[in-house]
């Protein structure tokens, strides 16, 4: 009896939580991105019932990216009546056949939209009307506030989405041939041809939205291998058939621009190949195209991509390893020969400015990287070798020739440079172009060269340097070609790096650089860089003057002339992605004199740069760690932490963690009781985290000064049962105090100092100070 009663309470209050979370909802969505800081995608929630409701934990995510969830803070509890927005600072949710899920601390869902599009660019959203019910409206946003009701005028949606997945293995003949188009003239063609073993997984997805007029296509090969042999099938009255054939593949994507002009294009294949192992991705999105390609083959492998900024086409005829990405705005490849001796003939343009180029047979070696159609790099070693190929049995052509490489960088208003070898027999080889000013080179080679480079204001102008020289025989040359400044005018350049540790999976780097490549001294330089999704800033070379959850602020005193400053950055991993997106923007004003006058001009410039990654070596995560601070918005000094334990392992597991408090800052409570607080150090236990399931721990803290403070999250774990151990650790940044502004930058007539400009000009700037107005006179020369 005693047991059934306690079977009834338990029910009673599975059902008491039910109602309540079931009464939280998605209220309002704004999906009408607009990229500068006045406008950001956010979802509104609300409490449509009558009892509070501990909303902590609970998370967002969008049916197009299930990988992604953005949390609501610890401590957030809905009123009967409240309204809660969650703003993102990207393009996050899909604008066109989006679904919004609203899952609960337990990943339960509690609510979902319907499905919503908007690419309307005005102050419209999607909502429910009245607040709480089920039925949806495009109508006048009011975020966190009730639904207007106020109707706006929509376009029925026409949106398609089409998935298909397959997996397919055996040994016989085999001939594949897949092609498909969108509304808006993009197009994909798939091929598969050859006898012997063939296994491959595959997909392939469109979506298409004809009120839009735009279309999404991708095409996945997984896995994919091929090696030739001669199969027979029989037939019926003791007949066979036989089938010999070398295995073809293909793959090509096409986009095409408004106005329904053909747009670009990539296509890789491997013909007359004995042996194919690949992984190719293709994909077309809203316009752009994006290829990725894996591949160890033995035949002849082709690689092609023409858009207006990049054209290259590149043969590899033998046996070949291949890495390579090519998307908009950035190449990268990674090639090397894997027989004794094979035939390579790569050609690339970028624009009007950048070309380069190898051609030969033997021994191939080749890393190269071209990012947004401004830099490049390129390390080569090639070794002559005779080399031919068999086409079939009784054909096999000749295709030795000794290796010529080079490259020609023609920019206009600057550097012209071109490096031509020919004849090689050996040649290592590094380049780095940074144009339109700046060549390295470091070549060794047995061979012939002919280097040339000019510089001159224009391209019809006269040359104003010219350099030409020819060798031939074996040599070593180092040379280094630098043109200052690259602009006569006031300019600004930002370059960025990004790359995962190579000692720690989870933690990723990028590098920001600010260049002052114009003809006048900057100060100061503020930097704002908004963070990469699915991560968490955990320190950087310098420190910021701002730090939030998204973005953070760096200041620089002073850029001269030639002068640069890099900002290295350290971000946490808590979602691995294909990709990872990092925006930079560098602002500062600078004055000038129009007609006598002294006046200000604001100059800004920003760089985004997209890190596509491939997880495949780094080991699965077992216990990642989420670990975030957010300051009080009653006490500036009262910092909220929370620390997130998620147990991806297939076992339950126990969890000790450590918190290491700096000099400085004191513990005030947890939500978990504490084992030891000590000096700094506060430490929890957690009995026990099931398998797929999530833990938190949040404890607050008080600082006894202004200043950046970092607290280290030292977590192991261990199976209940005792034969599995994790260790791992995260870090959380806070800014505690009023940071100066960085994103609105002060009038440089209020600065005490002023940097002179590179002309005779004499500057008299008005100073105003306690009220009065006094002259500061800047150098003149």
């Amino acid at each position: 009896m005693r047991l059934m009663y306690i079977l009834i309470l338990l029910a009673l209050n599975a059902c008491s939580f039910a109602s309540a979370s079931g009464s939280v909802v998605i209220n309002e969505v704004e999906l009408d991105y607009i990229e500068d800081d006045a406008e950001i995608q956010w979802v509104e929630i609300y409490n449509n019932g009558e009892e509070e409701v501990d909303v902590s934990g609970w998370a967002i995510m969008s049916s197009d990216d299930r990988s992604r969830k953005e949390f609501i803070d610890e401590g957030t509890l809905l009123s009967p009546g409240d309204f809660y927005l969650m703003y993102f600072g990207e393009k996050w949710l899909s604008n066109y056949g989006a679904v919004i899920i609203l899952e609960d601390d337990f990943d339960h869902e509690v609510d979902r939209t319907i499905s919503i599009y908007d690419s309307q660019e005005d102050g419209c959203a999607w909502g429910k009307y009245p607040d709480g019910e089920s039925e949806w409206m495009f109508m006048e946003s009011t975020p966190g506030a009730p639904n207007s009701g106020v109707q706006c005028d929509v376009t029925t949606s026409k949106a398609v989405i089409f998935n298909m997945d397959g997996s397919v293995s055996g040994r016989g003949y085999l001939n594949l041939q897949n092609r498909g188009g969108d509304p808006v003239g993009g197009s994909f063609i798939s091929h598969e041809h050859g006898s012997g073993d063939y296994s491959a997984d595959s997909s392939f997805r469109m979506d298409i939205n004809d009120v839009i007029n735009v279309s999404r296509i991708d095409l996945k090969k997984d896995a994919l291998s091929m090696r030739y042999n001669r199969t027979f099938n029989g037939l019926p009255g003791n007949r066979t058939v036989y089938y010999d054939s070398l295995w073809a593949e293909s793959s090509s994507i096409k986009s095409m621009n408004e106005g329904g002009e053909d747009g670009s294009m990539a296509s890789q294949s491997t013909t007359y190949g004995n042996s194919i192992s690949k992984d190719v991705v293709v994909q077309s999105k809203y316009g752009s195209l994006k290829m990725k390609l894996s591949s160890d083959s033995v035949g002849r492998t082709n690689v092609e991509y023409c858009s207006d900024k990049l054209k290259l086409s590149e043969e590899y005829l033998g046996g070949f390893h291949i890495e390579e990405t090519i998307t908009k705005g950035e190449y990268q490849r990674a090639v090397n020969s894997t027989d004794e001796s094979g035939y390579v003939d790569v050609y690339k343009k970028v624009g009007e400015d950048y070309s380069s180029y190898e051609r030969g047979s033997g021994l191939y070696q080749a890393e190269e990287i071209i990012e947004a159609g401004d830099y490049a790099r390129k390390n080569v070693i090639l070794d002559y070798m005779p080399a031919g190929y068999s086409y079939s049995n009784d054909s096999v052509a000749n295709r030795s020739h000794m290796w010529e490489e080079g490259f020609g960088l023609n920019a206009t208003n600057g550097l012209y440079a071109e490096e031509h070898y020919t004849n090689l027999a050996k040649l290592e080889k590094e380049v780095e172009v940074k144009w339109p000013n700046e060549v390295r080179t470091s070549s060794s080679f047995i061979g012939q060269a002919s280097l040339k480079s000019v510089f001159r204001r224009g391209n019809n102008s006269t040359d104003l340097a010219l350099l030409e020289d020819d060798y031939i025989g074996d040599y070593k040359i180092d040379r280094t070609i630098f043109i200052l400044p690259k602009y006569d005018s006031p300019h600004m350049s930002v370059y960025k790096q990004g790359y995962v540790d190579p000692d720690r999976c989870d933690v990723l780097r990028f590098a920001v650089t600010v260049v002052n490549d114009g003809n006048r001294t900057f100060a100061p330089i503020y930097v704002r860089d908004t963070f990469p999704s699915g991560t968490r800033f955990i320190g950087s070379s310098v420190e910021p003057m701002e730090l939030a959850r998204t973005y953070g602020n760096w200041s620089i005193p002073e850029l001269g002339t030639g002068d640069s400053f890099t900002i290295d950055m350290q971000f946490k991993v808590i979602t691995r992605k294909e990709n990872y997106t990092n925006r930079a923007r560098a602002n500062t004003i600078y004055v000038y004199s129009s007609r006598g006058t002294p006046r200000e001009r604001k100059l800004r410039v920003s760089n985004s740069t997209t890190l596509d990654l491939d997880w495949s070596g780094c080991p699965a995560e077992l216990l990642p760690l989420d670990f975030t601070a957010t300051l009080s918005p009653v006490d500036e000094k009262i910092v909220s932490y929370r620390l997130i334990l998620n147990n991806t392992a297939d076992y339950t597991m126990s969890a000790n963690i450590t918190a290491l408090l700096p000099e400085g800052m004191s513990f005030i409570n947890s939500t978990t009781a504490t084992l030891e607080n000590d000096s700094g150090v506060v430490k929890w236990s957690i009995r026990r985290i099931d398998a797929g399931r999530r833990r938190t721990v949040s404890f607050m803290a008080g600082a006894e000064r202004e200043g950046l403070f970092e607290v280290k999250a030292l977590v192991s774990g261990s199976s209940t049962e005792g034969n599995e151990s994790i260790s791992t650790s995260s870090s959380a940044l806070v800014v505690v105090g009023k940071p100066p502004r960085a994103s609105n930058i002060e009038s440089l007539q209020s600065m005490q100092w002023l940097p002179c400009g590179d002309s005779a000009l004499y500057q008299s700037l008005a100073k105003v100070d306690a009220g009065s107005r006094s002259e500061i006179k800047c150098c003149s020369w």
